[in-house]
């Protein structure tokens, strides 16, 4: 599995990607702002991972969307 990206800015803003993990963290310092990074949907040949909104390409096709979700998270860590 690939680690999940986190970015202390020069502003002391963080970037980083979503999850469930970071609720408590986010309960204790407050939400901040959320901006979405890509897209993971599905398509007609199966599931796609659309980076569009970072300026990237889209991903894909994937079998399964485990498969887009863990090369979404991959793209970030070596683009963001």
């Amino acid at each position: 599995m690939t680690a999940m990206p986190f970015r202390i800015n020069n502003d002391g803003s963080s970037s980083h990607v979503f999850s469930d993990q970071l609720i408590p963290l986010r309960d204790k310092f407050g939400s901040g702002s959320i901006r979405r990074a890509s897209h993971v949907e599905p398509s007609g040949c199966g599931w796609t991972a659309d980076m569009e909104p970072m300026g990237g390409p889209v991903l894909g096709p994937f079998a399964k969307r485990e498969e887009a979700l863990q090369e979404e998270i991959q793209w970030l860590a070596e683009n963001l």
